[in-house]
């Protein structure tokens, strides 16, 4: 995608010079110009900091916390080149360096402004949505800098600046994560290629892996490559007593409701003798919209807390219900 906002504006200044042709100056006319960059690079800065304070009130926030999905540490490696150094000189190009100019060609400066910096803020869209009046303000202000000063290499520079401030030490959180789990997840994509009756359980023994990442992934790989095929394995898994192997299995079975469990885990629920388990029984009886069972618990078990725990998953699996 980046090569490609490169690529288009050249391609159309070059086939259609007179029409969609623009100035692609990249150094500063005047040196005096890299004192105006450093007052810009303040004013962005100040503005970083306060759309981060704002945003942090907001329940949905994740400003750049998601950067790269992927467990691969070289991913990570690749996400951050690509947000921190590429994305800048692609969209600087793009944005302000072609768009701006051909706006400019159709209407008053301030209006190809405005449709610039509201164009460069929803083209982020759905990631980073709590952040698009932050992402409008400092599309304004890389188009003022290139309206008054023409330069691209100064925006692009103050472009990569605040990527990194912003994104870098969710990226080294990441990358440090990636590290750690990274192994035992490859060990997981491993064990597709082994026997099912050695694959899956081995899958229910990650899936109560302390490391999160960990678990998420052998829950994921559970689900999409084993989904019919894993009842026999869940339920040795639910009766076995081991409160490992029993966290394992519910969580498995909370993911995916298989409809043959839920005797096992109304068993559970009733009878193991950890509430933390029977807490994560009850949930998973949510999952499976088992309104009667719950409503069982919540009114006949023996402990207190587990009938509250019942009496609130039933308020919530009624919620959804309704929703």
């Amino acid at each position: 995608f980046f090569p490609l906002m490169v690529a288009v504006p050249y391609c159309l200044a070059r086939i259609m010079p007179n029409v969609a042709g623009f100035d692609n100056q990249w150094r500063p006319s005047a040196r005096s110009h890299w004192l105006w960059f450093l007052g810009m690079m303040l004013l962005l800065l100040a503005v970083e900091k306060l759309a981060i304070w704002l945003m942090s009130f907001h329940d949905d926030w994740f400003f750049m916390s998601n950067i790269v999905t992927d467990v691969k540490p070289s991913a990570v490696v690749f996400g951050g080149v690509s947000f921190v150094l590429l994305a800048p000189v692609a969209e600087e190009i793009f944005w302000r360096g072609y768009l701006l100019e051909q706006l400019r060609k159709l209407t008053h400066w301030k209006v190809a402004l405005l449709i610039q910096s509201s164009l460069f803020s929803l083209l982020h869209l759905p990631c980073f949505w709590p952040s698009l009046p932050y992402l409008f303000v400092v599309g304004t202000i890389l188009g003022i800098w290139r309206i008054r000063f023409r330069s691209l290499l100064p925006i692009i520079l103050a472009h990569i600046i605040i990527n990194g401030v912003v994104s870098l030490p969710s990226l080294k959180t990441q990358y440090d994560a990636s590290v750690k789990s990274y192994p035992k997840c490859r060990e997981i994509d491993l064990l597709t290629s082994k026997p099912i009756e050695k694959a899956v359980p081995a899958l229910i023994r990650f899936a109560s892996d302390p490391d999160e990442v960990v678990s998420a992934h052998a829950l994921s790989v559970l689900k999409n490559d084993y989904r019919s095929k894993a009842v026999p394995y869940l339920k040795v898994a639910l009766a076995s007593g081991d409160k490992r192997t029993v966290d394992s299995a519910l969580a498995a079975v909370t993911l995916c409701p298989y409809p043959d469990l839920r005797p096992q885990v109304q068993k559970i629920a009733w009878s193991f003798d950890d509430q933390n388990i029977q807490a994560l029984a009850l949930i998973a009886l949510g999952t499976y919209e088992d309104q009667e069972g719950l409503q069982s618990i919540a009114q006949r078990h023996p402990d207190e807390n587990i009938r509250r725990m019942a009496k609130q998953v039933l308020g919530i699996s009624s919620t959804e219900s309704q929703d």
